[in-house]
């Protein structure tokens, strides 16, 4: 067999190997199972904030936002704040600062965290 004819017949194949894959159902992601927008449980989880103004009015803001235990708990980063929050308050705190005109960059859901929105201390 002539090698200069191996190379793009493997190639090929390969090739479509993958386009075959890609194609079959059972390897395509369940778009409907992807992220929690119906999640309206107090499960809370772990966020990233980032935003143009970082400064002490809109710290305030957030923990205006926050139960006080978890507002206790935001951490400031250079560019913006984590905190934990049940999914379902994430468009309300969005809201919040639009309305105040603090541009928002990214929000970004984290790992669940074991905590419980409603703590409370005895």
């Amino acid at each position: 067999m002539d090698e200069r004819f191996a190379g793009p017949t493997v190639q090929q194949a390969t090739q479509e190997s993958h386009l075959m894959a890609a194609a079959d159902p059972s390897n395509q992601s369940d778009a409907t199972s992807i992220g929690t927008p119906l999640d309206y449980s107090e499960s809370v989880y772990r966020f990233y904030l980032e935003l143009a103004d970082c400064g002490p009015a809109t710290r305030r803001l957030i923990e205006e936002f926050l139960p006080p235990y978890h507002a206790m708990r935001l951490v400031a980063l250079d560019y913006g704040f984590e905190f934990e929050m049940p999914i379902q308050c994430a468009p309300d705190l969005v809201r919040l600062l639009l309305s105040r005109n603090i541009a928002i960059y990214q929000l970004v859901r984290l790992a669940k965290a074991k905590a419980d929105w409603r703590w409370q201390p005895a």
